[in-house]
Order: C-alpha cells, then structure tokens, then sequence
C-alpha cells in the first residue's frame, strides 16, 4: 500500500519563523506529489503571537489542500505532547513525521527523506533524520550549540549506548502501526519524546534507518536552560 504521511509541526510562540519555512514545505510536497498532509500544533503560545500565526498562514492554508489549520490549546504541554496530539488527528494515514518549526531542515530536505520512504516503506522501520550519518549533509551551528550537542551525544553514549548517530534530529518518520502499538508507553511530553522514541523501537524490535540531512542552526530555539537540563538529568539517570 502506497504511504499515506502525516506531519506534524510542533510550535510555541512562532509567528516569525513558522510561515515561511510552512509555505515551502506544501510547495515542495506539492511539487512531489507525495501523499501528506501538514498539521500544525500549538503548543500554548501566547495568544497574541497565536493570532499573528494564524493571520500569517492563513492564505497558505486557503492555497494548498494539504495544510490544515492550526490545532491549539493552552497551556504548554511541550514539544512531545503536541506531537502525538497532532498523530492522534491522523488515523488514517499510514506514516506519522514530525518536523520542528524553525525551518533548520530545509523543506527539499524533508521531503527527499519522505520520497526515500515512499520509495521502500518498510512497516517495522522508523526513519531518523540525522546530523552525523555518513555520508554528511552539510550542517551549520554556533560554537556554543555545538558544545552542547558534544556534551548530550556523550551522555547518550555513556547512558543509552545507542545504535545510531543522532537521536535528537527535528525530523522523523513512523509507522502508523508502531505509535499505536507504543502510545500508551509514551510519558515524555518534552524534549526527552526523541530519545523516548528511539527506546520504545528498541524495545518492540523495531528498526530505526538513519538518513543524512542538511541542517542549518536558526535564531530564536525555544529551547530554554531549564527544559536543557531537565534533559540532561534524565539521561544521566536514564529516566527515559
């Protein structure tokens, strides 16, 4: 059967970045042809910046059938959480992804990976977008986000000894089979829902394919000191 894809856009407070990085991705869906639609979660943005989100991608979602209107709640539930809120709107399709709002994996970027999918799906393969496979895609960050990343791949290996090279990447694929089997394993609404997906495969004897993708660091992360070393503490404790 022909994969059918839902993509999820996780977002807090992202008036700014969001609507470009929106409109190149259902013109780049469109282009393929591929079978997805795109949904975007908010997740508990201050209304203000919700309305400014709205009025911006309104014509988006006027102009192209496969963007459906922004789902919203109050309050913040995190990254995680609105991620499986937007796969709990989609039954029917056969694939769920993810893909975070900054625009930092161009939209040609994700929808290579998507055709790669379409392609060869396989239905006990998750696919992880990934800044270190070989062979490398260009990746550009700061200095000092580098060294966090040095420091959470190092915690990770220690901790978690994973099979693959970034479990962290903005952009993943799954069967609709897996997230119904693993759902009501999932407790990690933040930033720990990466790792926590790449454990509940393991665990169910899934495959996890990492595939090289471009990456480009852009301003404004909503990633904030505490939610970071929230993180850090969990997989030091291996609390995921």
């Amino acid at each position: 059967m022909k994969p059918c894809f839902q993509i999820v856009i996780p977002c807090r407070n992202e008036a700014e970045r969001l609507p470009p990085f929106l409109e190149a991705l259902a013109c780049e869906l469109a282009k393929s042809d591929l079978p997805a639609t795109i949904q975007i979660v908010d997740d508990g943005s201050r209304p203000e910046n919700l309305d400014t989100l709205s009025q911006a991608i309104a014509p988006i979602v006027s102009s192209h059938a496969n963007v459906s209107p922004v789902h919203a709640y109050q309050p913040n539930r995190g990254k995680g959480f609105a991620i499986r809120t937007g796969w709990d709107l989609a039954p029917q399709a056969t694939h769920l992804a993810f893909v975070d709002a900054d625009g930092a994996i161009p939209a040609k970027e994700a929808c290579r990976l998507l055709e790669a999918v379409a392609l060869e799906p396989q239905a006990r393969q998750l696919v992880f977008a990934s800044r270190y496979a070989v062979p490398r895609s260009e990746v550009k960050r700061s200095r000092r986000r580098d060294i966090a990343s040095r420091i959470f791949r190092l915690l990770l290996k220690v901790r978690y000894h994973p099979e693959i090279l970034d479990t962290q990447c903005g952009f993943k694929i799954v069967p609709q089979a897996f997230y119904q089997e693993a759902k009501a394993d999932f407790h990690q609404d933040r930033y720990g829902f990466d790792l926590e997906l790449y454990v509940q495969a393991r665990s169910l004897g899934y495959d996890i394919r990492e595939l090289p993708i471009s990456w480009q660091e852009v301003a404004g992360s909503n990633l904030n000191g505490r939610h970071a070393l929230g993180l850090a503490i969990s997989i030091l404790f291996k609390r995921i």
